[in-house]
């Protein structure tokens, strides 16, 4: 009995000196400057590693993700010039195409993501909204 009663005091001690480290501060480091905009964590929960706690909106490196139809993506191409007017503010902004990519198809020949990078880096505050894009098409780069 004596064997079992020191095993099962090691192994109490043990979870006990794992459960105290785990008393510390957390240490949560940001990939890279931005704004929290969304926290998906509460005090006390003991999420697994590598779980998502927040959502960070860079300050800079700023895009949009516009839907074009299939018809309209034969005239767009990376390097084209874009205006992007946000619904929300009525801001009107300038950027490029830097990528296109599938991303719903119907019997119409689907729908396609085209990414525009900004061209002013800043972020500004759409609160993830609405924005109508315009693709300069008058020539492909």
């Amino acid at each position: 009995y004596a064997a079992r009663a020191e095993a099962a005091i090691a192994a109490a001690e043990a979870s006990a000196l794992e459960a105290r480290a785990g008393l510390g501060a957390p240490d949560l480091r940001a990939p890279r400057d931005g704004v929290v905009v969304r926290v998906d964590a509460r005090a006390g929960q003991r999420p697994p590693g590598g779980t998502p706690l927040v959502t960070l909106r860079p300050d800079r490196g700023a895009f949009v993700i516009a839907r074009f139809d299939g018809r309209a993506l034969a005239r767009i191409a990376p390097g084209q010039r874009a205006r992007i007017a946000l619904a929300a503010t009525g801001q009107t902004l300038t950027g490029r195409v830097v990528g296109l990519e599938p991303a719903v198809r119907d019997a119409d020949g689907g729908l396609y993501a085209v990414r525009i990078a900004l061209d002013d880096d800043r972020v500004p505050d759409a609160g993830g909204g609405r924005v109508t894009a315009h693709v300069v098409v008058d020539r492909v780069p």
